[in-house]
């Protein structure tokens, strides 16, 4: 198990303890402090968490957008306190939404800029980000995203401190479109905290983040090999969320939780240490015990679907037919045997997403859930495979490795020398360089530790690049290229395209290297690198669509060509959330995409050390807070 070192943040320990007793907090009870056990992430950036589905549950926790789906599907108002559609000459609607009174957990308020800034940040067409499909609907959002238009023409800005103008493409209903601002992906950053740091670093340090949700990272344990204590994130209830810095309103009108610490030990431990007491919550059960207590876990349905994503620039998977038999070759009703609580993919399109509206669903079968091996067989000789070596790269997860090893036996009778490599979490000193006076004198450039134990993921590096280090026969790093990787694809919207678009080049949300030409810049593929006309031609047509019925089509098309036909993407299955809580923790909510929700959880074993004192009634009492 991965050993972690601690960021010992004194000082701000010091400030937040001084804030808090400016506001009244010293006059009653924190509140308990739940240990829990977790999905494990270390990355906070909202625009990154595509394929993280442990980052987009802690980011449902830490921060607030400005609206959200409720578990069963209805957009409710999260920051946004109101909003405004009209419809402009040309057919188009405009949305307007004023924002609602709530600060972020260094006190300062929340506004429109913050929105705006989160949002130009994706549409930068110098930062590579697949969620951009999910603002596309906006005027000039493609072409800006492409460099073709200044990114000043973008359709969405600040109006008003505290307002926000979105203008909507031709033929975009501006009531399905808030949808997309219930995602993730889209809640609000400051610019100064994340340009506080080079190179995205930023999202891997507590000392820097701020979050405007119920709860903030406080502290979490780093990498390190020589640490016998396990790892850890402490998430501390922000004292701002929803109320004013100098209020008498008891903050435990919105937050209950003082303090979630979220444990990392093997899902072993935790499930020993969630019977004897120690952990109120675990929800990542032993797959040796996950049978034996299917009636015991409370589970939900979850917006990811588990896949493996073919290397496009792979010799070895160059062909389809070869990706044909890989997919063929694997019973997916045995994977859902393994994992238990899941269901086998017959798509990638998670069943969550809607066709059109709420009430349908866009999911619809394009592969068999069965395996047809002698068929994988066949199109294995004529693709030349037998005898190759496939390398398949995964994260460092008990369910991940059990499905690798299934996938790879599988593999084998084929004739594939196939083969799996584990990436885990790393850390490493973040250094920049400062220039310094040397002894004679002079004037020296040299790189200084400015924050010590960041955290990197191996597994996103590959996603990103196409490429992982491992040590060679000489026991030296060395970069290899892998030929499949395992992809948690989360549904960041329940609109199909956001999920699909980022597939055709035009929609990819690439990265540019405008330094590579002064005049022409081709259009960045996938990073799978896959790169169809056709493909491309049918999301084309989806965004251009009339009507829902016909964008639902198009998008239907692409999925069979790019899963059944192409065979890019390797659905698996479609995951859930299990877990067990103990009796004595009450009023755990949910959203729409799985994620527990903490903020008005309850433990009723917890003894208060002070009497509370009552919040002053407002008339709002019974008003749930935005998950």
């Amino acid at each position: 198990m991965k050993r972690f070192l601690a960021i010992l943040l004194c000082l701000a320990t010091l400030l937040v303890g001084f804030v808090a007793c400016t506001n009244g907090e010293e006059e009653e009870d924190k509140g308990a402090t739940i240990d829990i056990y977790m999905d494990e992430t270390f990355g906070f950036d909202p625009a990154l968490c595509y394929n993280d589905v442990g980052s987009a549950e802690f980011l449902s926790l830490t921060y607030e957008g400005l609206f959200y789906m409720n578990e069963k599907g209805k957009i409710k108002k999260g920051l946004c306190k109101k909003y405004k559609i009209t419809e402009n000459e040309d057919g188009s609607e405009t949305l307007v939404i004023s924002l609602g009174e709530s600060y972020w957990s260094d006190g300062i308020r929340v506004d429109a800029a913050d929105f705006v800034y989160a949002w130009n940040r994706i549409m930068d067409p110098e930062f590579k980000c697949e969620a951009a499909a999910l603002l596309f609907p906006v005027k000039n959002a493609v072409e800006v995203k492409n460099g073709d238009v200044r990114r000043d023409d973008i359709g969405f800005y600040s109006s008003g401190t505290y307002e926000i103008t979105i203008d909507l493409n031709v033929g975009v209903d501006a009531e399905t479109f808030l949808s997309n601002l219930t995602s993730v992906a889209l809640y609000p950053l400051r610019k100064e905290v994340v340009r506080s740091v080079k190179d995205e670093n930023w999202a891997s340090l507590s000392a820097v983040l701020v979050s405007n949700g119920p709860f903030y990272v406080k502290s979490f344990e780093m990498i390190t090999d020589s640490q016998n204590d396990p790892q850890s994130i402490t998430l501390e209830r922000n004292q701002y969320y929803r109320r004013e810095p100098d209020t008498d309103v008891s903050i435990k009108k919105y937050v209950t939780p003082y303090r979630i610490c979220v444990h990392y030990v093997t899902a072993e431990e935790a499930y020993e240490k969630y019977k004897s007491g120690e952990y109120a919550f675990t929800s990542d059960i032993p797959l040796a015990e996950r049978k034996k207590l299917l009636e015991e876990v409370t589970m939900l349905d979850n917006m990811f679907t588990y896949s493996y994503m073919f290397n496009m620039n792979s010799e070895t998977v160059a062909d389809p037919k070869a990706r044909q038999a890989l997919s063929l070759a694997i019973d997916r009703k045995a994977i859902q045997d393994i994992v238990v609580y899941a269901e086998a993919a017959d798509s990638l399109v998670s069943e969550l997403v809607y066709e059109t509206t709420k009430g349908t669903s866009f999911h619809k079968g394009v592969i068999s859930t069965s395996a047809k091996l002698e068929e994988a067989k066949k199109l294995a000789s004529e693709a030349g495979l037998k005898g190759k070596s496939i390398t398949l790269v995964i994260a460092n997860e008990a369910v991940d490795i059990a499905v690798a090893e299934y996938c790879v036996g599988v593999w084998k009778q084929l004739g594939v020398n196939a083969s799996y490599e584990i990436l885990s979490y790393y850390g490493y000193d973040y250094k920049e360089e400062v220039i310094k006076t040397n002894s004679s004198g002079d004037k020296v450039i040299e790189m200084e530790t400015i924050y010590e134990d960041v955290c990197g993921d191996k597994l996103r590096d590959a996603y990103n690049t196409g490429t992982f280090e491992k040590l060679n026969k000489d026991g030296k790093p060395e970069v290899y290229e892998f030929d499949i990787i395992a992809v948690n694809y989360n549904m960041l919207s329940t609109d199909a395209f956001a999920v699909l678009a980022p597939f055709a080049p035009k929609y990819s949300g690439g990265a540019y290297d405008f330094s590579a030409s002064e005049t022409e810049w081709p259009l960045i593929p996938h990073t799978s690198g896959y790169n169809s006309e056709a493909y491309a031609a049918l999301i084309d047509a989806a965004y251009n669509a009339k009507t829902p019925e016909e964008r639902a089509k198009k998008l239907h098309e692409a999925e069979k060509l790019l899963v059944a036909d192409d065979c890019v993407v390797v659905p698996l299955y479609f995951g859930r959330t299990a877990y067990l809580v103990n009796d004595n923790i009450k009023k755990l909510d949910n959203n729409f995409a799985g994620h527990v929700v903490w903020t008005k959880a309850k433990d009723k074993n917890y003894v208060p050390t002070v009497e509370e004192a009552p919040a002053p009634s407002t008339g709002k009492e019974n008003e749930t807070p935005a998950a």
